[in-house]
């Protein structure tokens, strides 16, 4: 997906945020983008319909959602032509899987990386693990640039140094 061809639709900014799509994402983030079209491309929210119901109950009049599976996700977004997408995907690894299909993305907003077992926050926002830290590290590898931004008006805070700060 290239920018600046009409007859291509172009991903404006993909975020990981493992809440998906919620208040800040249609009231600011998709604001910020300009964006027609919120996809969502996580396999558990492709196959629920109820889930797909209550995201849309957040998302304003005039943008469309798409959600799609990780496998189907690059041939379905191609074909919104001449739409502005901003993606949405709950991990680094859904995100990784994405680029190793093929579908090609400059930035990355890292989100709400929710505190789990086996892993350490890095900042207030994202907590980590090994698994999360080296598909991080490969969508960087892709070109993809990485940043930590709770707001789109915040400053990002580049990830590569964090990432290179862990073991």
């Amino acid at each position: 997906m290239k920018k600046g061809d009409g007859n291509v639709a172009e991903i404006v900014l993909a975020r990981i945020d493992a809440r998906l799509i919620h208040g800040q994402i249609y009231a600011l983030w998709c604001a910020g983008t300009k964006a027609d079209v919120i996809a969502v491309a996580d396999d558990d929210t492709a196959a629920s319909s109820f889930q797909q119901s209550l995201m849309d109950m957040a998302v304003p009049a005039g943008v469309k959602t798409v959600y799609v599976s990780l496998p189907e996700a690059k041939e379905v977004l191609e074909d919104l032509k001449e739409e502005r997408i901003f993606l949405i995907t709950a991990s680094p690894e859904n995100l990784l899987t994405l680029l190793e299909n093929g579908l090609s993305v400059s930035e990355c907003v890292i989100g709400n990386m929710p505190m789990a077992e086996g892993k350490h926050q890095i900042t207030p926002a994202a907590a980590v693990d090994e698994n999360d830290i080296h598909a991080l590290k490969r969508i960087r590898d892709y070109g993809c640039a990485l940043s930590i931004r709770k707001l789109p008006g915040d400053i990002g805070e580049d990830i590569s140094l964090l990432l290179e700060e862990e073991v």
